[in-house]
């Protein structure tokens, strides 16, 4: 987003009047700090009511068209008057960016230290080294697949749009200058460029769309289509009369439909982003006193909120992400009124008190230095708070229980689950080596998604007891259904329809189906209703073509949200003593959602005749699962799961064990 509400009102004075003799295309436009205050908002609605605005975040794109309209028309402008300066431009930006920035990263930091568990601290600090040397979008790219957190926990996730933009204006100024002294048309630049740019993102999205969203490079045709729109006006055109009505009435519209109408499972960006960025690059084309732009944009109030734009954006979504941790993933309507509330007062405080005064000064070299210091230091503390394992403390666990504070890692886990052959994780391509497939017989093949993957060691250590020939064949984020799609890997239908060829080759005497089976990371199954509906046409399908193969589906492990270290933590922080092996599991949604499937899938999976295993059997003391097993012993891998829902090795061991009997009766 465009980090630079003030960035408008440089351009020149407080009225859509320009001054007399002076270039029209220096005017101040109430209209685009209108348009920021539509985007703005937008954005906080989504974040804070998704419900409401589920396609709001399309207001980042938003701000990334206004961003290059503005900016680059101050390059412009200086160099036509011979004055533009690398060293000059930067200061500005600095004196803009950097006074709020500073004040959110070291108020998240502080709040983080109080509020966090060390994991969730140590990852605060990891997001602070990159938003301070704005690289976020690279930190969260790398993050991004199947075993990331959910987006709510990580309470600087927003600065991806401002590292963004920063990286665009490191190298946008010296081509803009070098085109400009070459006295060569500008489309012959921006007009390749976007297209490339635009290009690339419509490939990415359609096959890594987390590259997609975070990769710089498919971002910024936004940018470049801002500047081109900048470009144009500077020459004098503008829509005007009917046309700027029709314009501005259609971009409205348009902006309308995609906050209202697209939502997390709309492919984005790729082509659907140039909706959202098409009718901002209207807007700014029309002209100013036009009726819409006039009466509506201009308003008082929504400049007023355009103005403190920046801050707000910076401010709520820590706000919000810190509250939706500590009220463990729900914030009700009341407490995210709150929420907007309080980073309205800030964002207000943060630019009259901060970016103000800051912003007049004449030439602010000492004060760009200071903040540069300061914003760094504040990287440089990320980088402590990471490297020190968010600074663990808590006597009372480390007297108490000390495994907790030495979790397995999810590198050794991958290992134990053989993460890059027969079993796929993020960054493979898809093919299972022939040698997953053992020789010996009877054949126990095992197909699902990482929750499958997790019984491997389980199977591993009961060859020990029997004999029998074991496959493997699992991939991260795609369960083990006819219609899954995914949205951390592009190819599930390709890699679920390739595994069932081989398994109908294979006729396996066992057919063991695992997954999460209803997860976050899931486009389809999103539902119980299509989930049901994915299984009973795959039993069906494997059936007719394996009528002697005995099939027998897994159900889901129910959720410790966010992750059990963390419930046993704050059990020994708030009692002062160990906990029982067997707690209550979060009441949440999905913990609902996970009990309704089990039930489900066990009715279908039974009148298809095949056999059907609820982990909940094992784990836990009841049948609706509401007190479970946490560990089996007092060791770092003696919890049940080592985040919310993937099993420890000896869990895993613990649970096949049980099912000998059912395998081989």
């Amino acid at each position: 987003m465009n980090k630079n509400p003030a960035g408008n009102a440089a351009l020149q004075r407080t009225t859509n009047t320009p001054e007399p003799g002076r270039d029209a295309t220096l005017q101040y436009r109430r209209d685009v700090d209108g348009l920021r205050a539509v985007a703005v908002l937008s954005v906080v609605c989504y974040h804070v009511f998704p419900d409401i605005l589920p396609g709001g975040f399309t207001g980042v794109d938003v701000f990334f068209v206004i961003s290059g309209f503005l900016i680059s028309r101050i390059i412009w402008d200086g160099l036509s008057e011979g004055r533009f300066s690398y060293l000059d431009f930067y200061r500005r930006r600095i004196l803009r960016i950097f006074p709020a920035l500073g004040l959110v990263l070291a108020a998240s930091w502080i709040a983080g230290s109080q509020l966090l568990f060390w994991d969730e601290f140590a990852r605060l600090g990891k997001h602070l080294l990159s938003g301070a040397f704005f690289f976020s979008n690279f930190t969260l790219w790398q993050e991004g697949g199947y075993f990331d957190i959910a987006s709510e926990r990580k309470p600087l996730l927003h600065l991806w749009s401002l590292s963004i933009e920063e990286q665009f204006y490191i190298v946008w100024p010296l081509l803009l200058a070098a085109w400009w002294w070459l006295r060569r048309p500008f489309s012959l630049i921006a007009v390749p460029l976007g297209l490339a740019s635009l290009g690339f993102s419509i490939y990415l999205t359609g096959g890594e769309p987390t590259a997609a969203f975070y990769n710089p490079l498919s971002r910024f045709w936004e940018l470049l289509l801002g500047a081109s729109i900048g470009n144009i006006v500077r020459t004098g055109f503008t829509l005007r009369g009917a046309r700027a009505v029709a314009g501005s009435t259609l971009s409205l519209a348009a902006l309308g439909g995609t906050f209202l109408l697209f939502s997390r499972t709309t492919p984005f960006p790729g082509a659907y982003a140039l909706i959202p960025a098409a009718a901002t690059a209207l807007l700014l084309l029309c002209n100013p006193e036009s009726a819409i732009n006039r009466l509506f944009l201009s308003r008082r109030l929504l400049v007023g909120v355009g103005l403190v734009s920046y801050p707000l954006y910076l401010w709520h979504w820590p706000i919000f992400s810190l509250t939706f941790i500590k009220m463990q993933g729900f914030v009700p309507p009341l407490a995210g009124a709150c929420i907007v509330a309080a980073s309205v007062v800030l964002a207000w405080l943060t630019y009259a008190l901060l970016e103000k005064p800051l912003r007049h000064r004449r030439r602010g070299w000492l004060a760009s230095g200071i903040l540069v210091a300061f914003v760094f230091g504040i990287g440089a503390l990320g980088w402590v708070t990471e490297s020190s394992s968010g600074f663990v403390r808590g006597s009372a666990v480390d007297k108490t229980a000390p495994f907790l504070t030495q979790p397995p890692s999810l590198q050794d886990w991958l290992k134990e689950v053989r993460a890059g052959s027969c079993h796929i994780q993020d960054w493979e391509t898809g093919t299972h080596p022939a040698t997953c497939i053992e020789s010996g017989r009877p054949l126990v093949f095992l197909w699902g998604d990482s929750h499958a993957a997790s019984l491997f060691p389980g199977f591993r250590a009961l060859q020990s007891k029997y004999s029998f020939g074991f496959a493997q064949m699992t991939q991260a984020g795609c369960p083990p259904l006819p219609d899954a799609t995914s949205n951390v890997r592009g190819n599930c239908l390709q890699i679920n329809a390739r595994i069932r060829a081989d398994v109908i080759a294979a006729k396996p005497e066992i057919l063991i189906l695992s997954a999460a089976w209803l997860s976050p990371n899931y486009v389809v199954p999103r539902t119980n209703e299509q989930l049901l509906a994915g299984l009973r046409a795959q039993l069906e399908a494997l059936r007719a073509a394996l009528p002697a193969t005995k099939i027998i589906v897994i159900g889901p492990i129910f959720r410790w949200d966010p992750q059990l270290a963390k419930v046993l933590y704050e059990h020994v922080e708030r009692t002062g003593s160990m906990p029982p092996r067997y707690l209550p599991l979060p009441d949440s949604s999905v913990n609902r959602e996970l009990r309704e499937a089990d039930r489900g899938m066990e009715q279908i999976t039974r009148s298809l005749g095949a056999t059907y295993v609820s982990p909940q059997t094992f784990f836990c003391e009841d049948p609706e699962a509401k007190s479970c097993l946490t560990r089996l012993d007092d060791t770092p891998k003696g919890l049940v799961v080592f985040d919310d829902g993937h099993l420890n090795a000896p869990a895993a061991t613990f649970f096949v064990s049980q099912l000998a009997e059912i395998l081989f009766r």
